[in-house]
């Protein structure tokens, strides 16, 4: 509770000094639960200003999203701060030369997730269903990057059973299961 009557402190100081203050949190399906409480103990204004819309992020839900989500290291990020060099060119400036990109490969990173899809999810439409946490996509892409910067060949990084250990080392098979069977 805490936390959240500081915000509101604070949003009142800035509101007084003619700034508009933003908060966004970014939880799990728990959150929504949080506006409910505050109400029910007497802080209906808490939950009034700080969870006024809420909206759910569904994942990775195709190779076409991953292919954008993979581009964003290749080419739209930019690491160290104000260097213009991307991600993929700080970790492995000699690929990306070549001309290599991760956002090529995104079929064979989603077929990986795909194969390790967990069978009590009996769905070939993972698109459709529930899409690839984004904490498992980043994993990956983080431990490839890595790989490479260590001296890792291209090649040898992309193929399947190296994509496939990849995913596999996030848990995602377990984290999945978990999302298809909660426990009670």
């Amino acid at each position: 509770m805490g936390v959240w009557k500081w915000l509101l402190g604070l949003q009142n100081e800035l509101d007084f000094e003619g700034f508009r203050l933003c908060i966004f949190s970014i939880g799990s399906h728990q959150i929504s639960y949080r506006p409910n409480y505050l109400a029910r103990t007497g802080n209906t204004h808490i939950a009034a200003r700080f969870f006024a819309a809420d909206a759910k992020f569904s994942g990775i839900r195709g190779e076409d999203e991953l292919a954008y989500v993979l581009n964003g290291y290749d080419v739209d990020s930019e690491w160290p701060a104000d260097s213009q060099t991307s991600f993929l060119k700080y970790f492995s400036p000699v690929a990306y030369g070549e001309g290599r990109r991760l956002s090529v490969h995104a079929p064979d990173i989603w077929q990986a997730f795909k194969s390790l899809l967990p069978p009590e999810f009996n769905s070939p439409m993972l698109e459709i269903d529930c899409g690839i946490p984004m904490q498992h996509v980043a994993l990956v892409i983080e431990w490839l990057l890595r790989d490479l910067a260590g001296g890792a060949t291209w090649d040898e990084l992309v193929a399947a059973p190296s994509l496939l250990r990849l995913v596999a080392r996030t848990g995602f098979s377990e984290h999945m299961r978990k999302v298809a069977m909660p426990e009670s």
